[in-house]
């Protein structure tokens, strides 16, 4: 089961159907999904798939949640599969399983995104952290963070949660670091 985990100030809880309208207030910030993806505006039929993508991972036991505070949404934060290339720098990363697949690696991808007006406030830590202690502890798959090189805000986040920069590699044209946790 999917359940929903709760911090000090946060409730995070799996998303539904019915949360297309919030990816969509969400992403409507362009200094919010400046360095997501390609950084270009993401529609209502993008949401839609990724959505898609979502739910079918929480049947996985893995999935983006909700992330509320005094029971309002201000962002998500959760694990999503990726493949790369490879494990050295420059390996390109995709979100769909590649055609050759033995040339590929999968992995969890922990993703956070907030609303402008909760940044700077340690949520985005705190959101990550939470999902981290929930999941990362029943797998042995890699769990890495893609980071835009230039998005200093989340670099921060990673580097809280005691993650360095692990491998450089682009999603796309855009470069991205994977940051992960200290070698086992």
């Amino acid at each position: 089961m999917f359940a929903t985990l709760t911090t000090e100030r946060l409730s995070l809880r799996p998303f539904t159907e019915s949360d297309l309208a919030l990816l969509d207030q969400l992403h409507a910030d362009p200094e919010v999904y400046r360095y997501l993806g390609d950084g270009r505006p993401r529609t209502t039929a993008f949401h839609q798939g990724w959505l898609a993508r979502t739910l079918q991972g929480h049947a996985e036991g893995i999935g983006q949640r909700v992330v509320e505070r005094d029971g309002r949404a201000i962002g998500r934060c959760g694990l999503s599969r990726y493949w790369r290339s490879g494990d050295r720098d420059g390996a390109a990363l995709t979100t769909t399983p590649p055609a050759q697949p033995e040339a590929w690696s999968s992995f969890l991808e922990m993703g956070w995104t907030f609303e402008r007006a909760a940044w700077g406030q340690g949520l985005a830590s705190e959101a990550a952290a939470a999902v981290l202690a929930a999941f990362v502890a029943h797998t042995d798959e890699p769990v890495f963070a893609m980071i835009h090189v230039d998005n200093s805000r989340s670099i921060r986040v990673a580097e809280r949660l005691g993650w360095s920069a692990q491998q450089r590699a682009t999603l796309g044209d855009r470069p991205t670091v994977l940051y992960g946790p200290p070698s086992k």
